[in-house]
């Protein structure tokens, strides 16, 4: 498929892919939202410039959010919700907090920020903020062409979808784009069990 022929499956990284996850599987995933699996892998294969989610226990989980971007010479920025920010970029972090706490309307800029297609952004800035998990619930009951099955994103809250925003279609090319991209790469890593089992939801 000429999609995948511009993906680079030798990707090179200063981040060690595999040691990554495997400490943020063991140490920060139960500490997160199940759907925080799909961000953190976005962002280790480079697919994803600055991860926004959550933790539990604001008190208590930031010493290994502190300790594993640490060994991984990650940027961080938790806030006062609990809300956390990962990026190589601090930079980066600093705008996307910005956004995120903007006052004025934000989804557009905090989309872009965060790696999410443009025409995505644009259709979550369209809909409003309040409407996006409406918006969302709807597209997951649409019908995905074969091609496109892999941008539904119903099965991002169990942590095992291709994409980590919501699509503005069904037939968005954009988002066919990362997907096919998430996918390649775990299939060049197919070795490694946790992301075998995740190529079964294709």
């Amino acid at each position: 498929m000429k999609l995948l022929d511009e993906v680079d499956l030798n990707y090179d990284s200063k981040v060690n892919v595999l040691a990554a996850y495997k400490s943020f599987d063991s140490s920060l995933h139960p500490l997160m939202p199940i759907s925080a699996n799909v961000d953190i892998i976005q962002f280790l294969f480079g697919l994803k410039p600055c991860v926004r989610t959550r933790i539990q226990d604001f008190q208590q989980d930031i010493l290994p959010v502190k300790r594993w971007c640490h060994q991984n010479n990650f940027y961080w920025y938790i806030d006062l919700e609990g809300f956390v920010y990962i990026s190589m970029s601090q930079k980066l972090i600093q705008q996307t907090v910005q956004a995120d706490h903007s006052s004025e309307k934000h989804e557009e800029s905090l989309g872009k920020l965060l790696g999410y297609p443009e025409c995505c952004c644009k259709k979550v800035a369209e809909i409003g903020e309040e409407n996006i998990d409406l918006f969302e619930a709807n597209l997951c009951k649409e019908e995905f062409s074969p091609s496109y099955k892999i941008t539904n994103p119903k099965n991002y809250k169990y942590g095992k979808a291709f994409i980590s925003h919501v699509p503005c279609s069904n037939s968005c090319f954009n988002s066919l784009l990362l997907a096919l991209r998430l996918s390649a790469l775990l299939s060049h890593y197919s070795y490694y069990q946790p992301f075998r089992v995740w190529l079964d939801e294709i």
